[in-house]
């Protein structure tokens, strides 16, 4: 198992890239938490991919992180990266 960074959680450009990266493999989306606000937010959602399975969170202060399988993740951080 791996977990990247992408980069700070109010990226709009980053979150756009990684609609975009989810769209183009049709990844579907097989659980997800409900949004949490204390002093800090965070979500997270899982994806089924043709890649593999990742999960995406979304935290002030951490980022945008993904986890998965190795190469599942350096996959899909790749292609995130050529839609930004």
């Amino acid at each position: 198992m791996k977990t990247i960074n992408l980069g700070a959680e109010h990226d709009k450009a980053l979150t756009g890239a990684i609609r975009k990266a989810l769209e183009k493999l049709k990844a579907v989306r097989t659980d997800r938490s409900h949004p949490t606000t204390f002093f800090w937010d965070f979500e997270w959602a899982s994806f089924n991919t043709s890649f593999g399975s990742i999960t995406i969170e979304w935290e002030t202060y951490i980022g945008v992180t993904v986890t998965g399988e190795d190469s599942t993740v350096d996959r899909f951080v790749a292609l995130v990266r050529t839609c930004l």
